[in-house]
């Protein structure tokens, strides 16, 4: 089975910490982490600590590691840039119109804060022929399943090419002070739910287990 690792990160210190002193721990008792082969989606400054952290986390051993760096991140209210929400949604943007994860079973979009601890769950449910996502829910009732974009594990195969694909004017769409809450294509979560639509559909989906937002 051929997985991918997609980690978008913003490069806080808060990203860069997890990934120094969380992630070789995790990658050394995950079988999953350390075979996966990742693409790490940057939309901050690359300082010398970030790449030392990085280099850490991400050692290429006998996997591939590449390291894609965002366009210019667009400012909006009052020049404070929505790292978090836009982050998140151009990295799948690019990875859907780069096709970063042809030819791969499956793919694991996480956070640089979000560490795997035990893969046993995720191996078992993507090994199921019956399973085409794995999800958490940022709602209390699985009947109105909001899609968490921290972790998200999918079949390429079974999403639509496109489906993640931003579009044209989004960020000038999304410059406006409550649309980042408000409006589906400027909120990850609702976006990203949406590209699941067919997924959902099916119900051939799991859930991850007392996961939270």
């Amino acid at each position: 089975m051929k997985i991918l690792l997609l980690i978008t990160t913003h490069l806080s210190l808060e990203h860069i910490a997890f990934l120094r002193r969380c992630w070789p721990p995790a990658t050394h008792k995950s079988s999953l982490l350390r075979e996966a082969d990742a693409v790490v989606y940057i939309n901050g400054h690359l300082s010398r600590n970030a790449t030392r952290a990085l280099a850490v986390a991400f050692p290429p051993v006998d996997r591939k590691v590449s390291y894609q760096r965002a366009a210019q991140m667009p400012r909006v209210l009052g020049g404070n840039p929505m790292r978090r929400q836009t982050g998140a949604m151009l990295g799948l943007d690019a990875a859907d119109r780069e096709q970063w994860w042809a030819g791969y079973d499956w793919v694991v979009r996480m956070n640089p804060d979000v560490i795997i601890r035990d893969d046993t769950f995720l191996r078992s449910a993507m090994a199921r022929s019956d399973i085409d996502a794995i999800f958490g829910n940022c709602r209390s009732k699985p009947e109105n399943l909001i899609v968490m974009t921290d972790f998200t594990a999918w079949r390429p195969a079974a999403v639509p090419v496109g489906a993640f694909r931003l579009p044209a004017g989004h960020t000038t769409q999304c410059g406006e002070r409550d649309a980042w809450h408000k409006k589906p294509i400027c909120n990850a979560e609702r976006s990203t739910t949406a590209a699941f639509k067919g997924v959902l559909a099916s119900g051939q989906y799991v859930l991850l287990p007392n996961a939270k937002d």
